[in-house]
């Protein structure tokens, strides 16, 4: 299952008001010297900055493609009794973080199916990488 997405500087700004990461590198102050007038919605900033984008914010870029690997038919799966257990992130050697503006491609595969007596755990990994 593969998907596009571009991060927007509000995706990111959004994401990070969510999870309550108020680091200032992912920041965006309001009115503050980090956009001149007339920057556009997700642009980059007076200075030409692109903001970038916390590790775990891959949620938000690959959502489409784990959500579509997650229901598949050989699953059976239901989303109103889906419960999520985890999710994890690991940078590969040599990636730099994402930022706004770019598109990231996402490719999620079932990588395991377990039946249980509190039902059925299905586990997804997915790879996320620039679209050039």
């Amino acid at each position: 299952f593969e998907c596009e997405h571009v991060i927007t500087r509000e995706e990111i700004t959004e994401f990070c008001r969510a999870v309550g990461n108020q680091s200032e590198l992912y920041a965006h102050k309001i009115g503050s010297s980090s956009t001149g007038p007339g920057t556009p919605p997700g642009g980059p900033d007076a200075a030409g900055a692109r903001m970038k984008a916390p590790m775990d914010f891959a949620i938000v870029a690959g959502w489409r493609a784990v959500t579509k690997a997650l229901f598949p038919a050989q699953v059976d799966g239901d989303l109103l009794n889906l419960v999520h257990l985890s999710n994890g992130y690991r940078m590969l050697g040599g990636a730099k973080p994402f930022e706004q503006g770019d598109r990231v491609r996402t490719r999620a595969r079932i990588t395991g199916v377990e039946i249980g007596a509190s039902g059925k755990t299905v586990t997804v990994k997915g790879v996320l990488s620039r679209a050039y």
